[in-house]
């Protein structure tokens, strides 16, 4: 089954019962707290707010919201809020991590402690978007977690992001590993890494999907280009996830698409036992809240 729009998953989100508990990670900052504050609104969470508890409660009071029903611990330093955060997780009193005002490295050395056992496999990230030029939701994984992952990475990556898209109702999913070309260029490591991947995936070691690659962008979402080139495969012109080479192309990518297509988004962190909800600062307040939705429906599953 495909989804056609992102607003399918806010129905599911907002049709859950119990409320999903979720600790914001660093939360004295507004731009994050708007959009705890709307999902909170929508009933789709119940917030633990961990930072600067004053501040917290101060940009609240600003943003109009009664303290009513949420939940504040301090913490002083980015450190002490991760640290924090990882404990309610393996308490099993929390459901969802949201990053606030922290930087990425200091949550994610908690959060990838062996000893710390909030992992189940490699850690990814994996965004979904809705264009109005695309006939259907799509994904890209991985634009924001493993700089420049190896085939075994790879294959990791891919497979959780499949396993998590196969959650969301999107069954057998078309997987495109891109590249520049749709040829194996034995001098250009990504394509044949991208034949090594396809390959696995028909040997069954990467499963619950059709895996093409090398395979260019246009070919794997523009069916007109796909014909006019006569190239032949189930996935092109319908991808349903994209696999980006590396950490530069994907972030390159996913700010352009960002930028000059304006799609509606969502993403999530992959690989923990709680979904992780990061997003960029200066991302839209809707991406966020976006990502709680997502979060929302796939914690505890």
């Amino acid at each position: 089954m495909a989804l056609k729009h992102l607003s399918e998953l806010n129905e599911r989100a907002l049709a859950l019962k119990p409320h999903r508990r979720a600790v914001v990670v660093a939360s004295h900052d507004s731009h994050i707290l708007q959009a705890v504050a709307m999902a909170k609104k929508d009933e789709l969470i119940d917030p633990v707010l961990v930072g600067h508890v004053d501040e917290t409660k101060k940009i609240l009071a600003e943003l109009g919201e009664s303290e009513d029903g949420y939940e504040f611990i301090e913490a002083d330093s980015d450190e002490d809020c991760a640290i924090t955060a990882i404990k309610l997780v393996q308490d099993k009193k929390v459901d969802i991590i949201i990053k606030g005002i922290i930087e990425t490295p200091t949550l994610m050395r908690q959060v990838v402690k062996k000893e710390n056992n909030v992992l189940t496999g490699l850690v990814s990230a994996c965004g979904i978007f809705e264009s109005e030029k695309y006939h259907k939701v799509y994904a890209m994984t991985d634009m924001g977690i493993n700089q420049f992952p190896t085939l075994e990475k790879k294959a990791q990556i891919i497979q959780n992001a499949v396993n998590f898209l196969t959650k969301l109702g999107i069954e057998n999913p078309k997987v495109a590993v891109l590249s520049s070309t749709e040829r194996v260029n034995p001098k250009q490591q990504d394509t044949v890494e991208a034949a090594e991947l396809k390959a696995m995936n028909e040997r069954g070691e990467i499963t619950g999907c059709i895996v093409e690659g090398p395979i260019s962008l246009d070919l794997a979402l523009m069916a007109e280009s796909a014909k006019t080139k006569g190239y032949s495969s189930p996935v092109a012109g319908d991808a349903d996830l994209l696999m980006v080479p590396d950490i530069v192309s994907g972030n390159l990518l996913v700010k352009g698409i960002g930028i000059f297509g304006g799609p509606k988004s969502m993403d999530a962190v992959l690989g923990c036992v709680v979904p992780i909800v990061f997003g960029s600062r200066g991302g839209p307040i809707e991406a966020k809240y976006n990502s709680i939705v997502l979060a929302a429906i796939t914690a505890g599953e």
